[in-house]
């Protein structure tokens, strides 16, 4: 399923780190320090996939930049018999404006050599993945205490630690790499500052969704795009989602990275529409802007599947090159010296 972005976080949601099982000292501050590495499948959706041990039962989970928190699919819930316990608020939502209700306990989770136990999880209100794929997404809370590198075209996905010194990440063979400052917002959402066909904007980078999308309010106010608008390709709903449409522009240019003719998804801007009714309703407000994760565009993965992406949350920076022809060997724990 697309679009499994979450958009609220709970007044008090607790942070999520997977500790190594072997409690390893890291060593040198100025070493590059890999954590995990793992395979990169090819799954239906064009998720980023890694295995995962939930309460002992092998499963594969999304890395998921573009949502808050950890979650888990309710057919995986009801599975493993996880004890559930329903929300009090109806403090999130997906991109397409369905709420979440209950969230569930997972006892033990092990991901390579990082394990936490006692992990609270969201439980998504349908299944994440057409074929059942999918168990879960790791969110923000687990991903933005690691660096994520995504190596697309070697096919790897790893994790790595933050102790080492700025700028020394780019272990892999690059004849030049764009570094992107981007936004690691309250929420842990990365935000990036992007311009499509001229006009700039602070884009949402979720690697839960392969799909690039757009409201259909900027795409009106922006691009004076419709329905009816040449060019625009409808794509019919799926399983209760809502009609979505396809347009081709000209450019997306991120800083040093230009990608021609990327195709995104226009939909209903769903959460700025819930958020006003709440509003009306409530005596709260919440300020519909990129500090909540809530932004106009969307960068999903299809468009970066021929690049090499390191994520350095704690420097706040996005690391992009093309793909090494001589990519450095993964091993568990392993030091990369620069």
């Amino acid at each position: 399923m697309d679009c499994t972005r979450l958009i609220k976080m709970p007044i008090a949601a607790g942070a999520l780190l997977l500790c190594l099982l072997n409690g390893a000292a890291l060593g040198d501050e100025c070493q590059l320090h890999r954590l995990a590495s793992f395979d990169l499948p090819e799954t239906q959706d064009g998720g980023v996939g890694v295995p995962a041990s939930i309460d002992g039962v092998q499963k594969y989970m999304h890395l998921d930049t573009g949502s808050p928190v950890t979650g888990l699919s309710p057919e995986v819930a009801k599975e493993l018999g996880l004890a559930n316990r329903p929300i009090a608020r109806d403090d999130f939502m997906n991109a397409y404006g369905q709420t979440f209700t209950q969230v569930a306990l997972i006892h033990s989770l092990t991901i390579g050599q990082m394990h936490a136990e006692g992990v609270r999880a969201l439980m998504w209100p349908s299944p994440l993945s057409d074929d059942g794929s999918v168990a879960g997404v790791l969110g923000a809370d687990v991903l933005r205490h690691y660096d994520i590198d995504l190596d697309f075209p070697d096919h790897k996905v790893g994790f790595f630690s933050q102790d080492h010194c700025p700028g020394k990440v780019v272990y892999w063979a690059a004849t030049s790499v764009a570094v992107i400052p981007v936004r690691v917002v309250r929420t842990g959402h990365i935000i990036v500052p992007v311009t499509l066909d001229g006009h700039a904007f602070d884009a949402l980078f979720d690697t839960g969704d392969a799909n690039m999308h757009l409201t259909a309010t900027a795409g009106r106010q922006v691009f004076g795009l419709s329905p009816v608008s040449p060019g625009m390709i409808k794509h019919e709903a799926r399983d209760g989602e809502p009609v979505t449409y396809e347009h081709t522009f000209g450019s997306l240019e991120l800083e040093g990275i230009t990608i021609n003719n990327p195709r995104v998804r226009i939909m209903d801007d769903f959460v700025s529409e819930s958020l006003a009714r709440d509003a009306s309703k409530d005596d709260h407000t919440v300020d519909v802007d990129p500090d909540y994760g809530i932004t106009s565009l969307v960068l999903g993965t299809g468009q970066f599947r021929n690049l090499h992406i390191y994520i350095a949350y704690g420097e706040q920076k996005l690391y992009i090159s093309a793909g090494s022809a001589q990519p450095v060997p993964a091993a568990k724990n392993d030091t990369i010296s620069h």
